[in-house]
């Protein structure tokens, strides 16, 4: 985990999680190469969460639907480009 950390240092980077609070609708035409952070089954841990967000990660939704691991990233991908 330390070492994404670091690569995502300064990048455009997304979390997809199932924790409650304000998150952005995924809307990929805001930038033009974004780490979307997909969590594995049964989510993020909250701590996770936190280390995405002090990189200035930017919390996002996919829809109301709880969405399996593979099929969040099918999603972010293919309105990526669309």
């Amino acid at each position: 985990w330390d070492s994404v950390m670091d690569v995502l240092k300064g990048e455009s980077v997304f979390i997809a999680h199932c924790e409650e609070g304000d998150k952005m609708i995924w809307n990929p035409s805001v930038e033009s190469s974004p780490h979307v952070l997909i969590g594995p089954e049964g989510d993020f841990h909250v701590s996770e969460i936190h280390d995405v967000l002090r990189l200035g990660g930017v919390p996002i939704s996919l829809g109301a639907a709880r969405l399996r691991t593979e099929t969040a990233g099918l999603l972010v991908v293919s309105k990526y480009y669309l």
